[in-house]
């Protein structure tokens, strides 16, 4: 796995991925994806005023092959030269309150949830389509802790961000 800083967001990216792309397809592979999460003016909202208040920053991206099918339990693993490496709620658990944002681009077929604590997820919720991806066809779940999945709850979202805000005028 290789991990790679780029504007706030720090991407780990699977090394058979490394291995078959340049640099610059890596980069420009990478800037795709920061805009298919945060293209939703609520999601850039909702990473800026959750950081804030809670005092994460950034965003992690763990760009790796995944699949549920032949792991043990049937559970979302990301894969590593074609092996299953961890289940990617591990991957949650082991960053969960490092970083603002979580996002995860791993093909998902059975639509696992992954939960946190802390931090945000964004992640897919099938297999890898980049037009369904790129456009505004609800390919992200989103998941904000204490609150659930709000990707289609655009009112109870920005209710939420409306009250991170007021929590931070509260305590300035």
């Amino acid at each position: 796995m290789q991990e790679i800083e780029s504007d706030g967001f720090t991407y780990f990216v699977s090394d058979d991925f490394v291995d078959r792309h340049s640099d610059d397809q890596i980069v420009d592979r990478e800037g795709w994806l920061e805009y298919a999460f945060t293209k939703r003016r609520l999601y850039r909202e909702l990473i800026d005023v959750w950081g804030t208040l809670y005092g994460l920053e950034g965003c992690a991206v763990l760009d790796a092959h995944g699949d549920t099918r032949d792991t043990p339990d049937d559970q979302w693993f990301y894969y590593e030269n074609n092996i299953p490496i961890n289940p990617v709620q591990t991957w949650v658990n082991e960053l969960d309150g490092s970083y603002c944002a979580l996002m995860i681009v791993a093909c998902n077929p059975d639509n696992i949830e992954v939960y946190s604590e802390r931090s945000l997820v964004f992640y897919l919720d099938r297999v890898l389509i980049w037009p369904l991806l790129v456009g505004n066809r609800g390919a992200v779940r989103v998941y904000v802790p204490g609150e659930g999945f709000l990707e289609k709850e655009y009112k109870k979202l920005k209710k939420v961000i409306d009250g991170c805000k007021s929590k931070m005028l509260d305590l300035s």
